[in-house]
């Protein structure tokens, strides 16, 4: 399969190979593109930041704002990861154990837009990372 891209795309997915593989874009425990520890729910979970790193750098800048998004989503999503893999250890998710990951879900959209709002406004690009964060959520019931 071959890909076209403009120049801008070119080098803006450059970019995010160089940060992916090296410690640049680490703040502490703060890498978007280093969390999943290779199963395939997590691997989901990590395409989901992913996704929205690159919606959060397409003008070229992570505001203070959407990093604080990022991270919030991050911290929720590494919670249901967790969950997930102790609901999984059985080969069976229980209906108790699928509405704590339903509740976990809720949560992580829920503490995101919060995030959002802590400084009474919510910016363009925060309200298109929310956005994001509902569509992939929507499309991707089995995260």
């Amino acid at each position: 399969m071959f890909c076209y891209f403009n120049i801008a795309s070119f080098n803006f997915l450059i970019f995010v190979n160089l940060c992916a593989h090296s410690n640049w874009f680490k703040n502490g425990s703060n890498n978007y593109l280093d969390m999943a520890d290779g199963t395939q729910d997590e691997s989901k979970l990590q395409n989901v930041l992913t996704e929205l790193f690159l919606k959060a750098y397409e003008d070229g800048i992570i505001t203070n704002d959407e990093h604080a998004i990022l991270d919030q989503v991050k911290l929720d999503a590494q919670k249901y990861a967790e969950e997930l893999q102790i609901a999984l250890e059985d080969h069976v998710i229980t209906p108790d154990e699928k509405n704590k990951l339903l509740k976990l879900k809720k949560d992580l959209l829920q503490n995101a837009y919060e995030k959002s709002r802590e400084d009474n406004v919510i910016s363009k690009d925060e309200k298109a990372l929310i956005s994001l964060l509902i569509k992939i959520l929507v499309q991707n019931e089995d995260i």
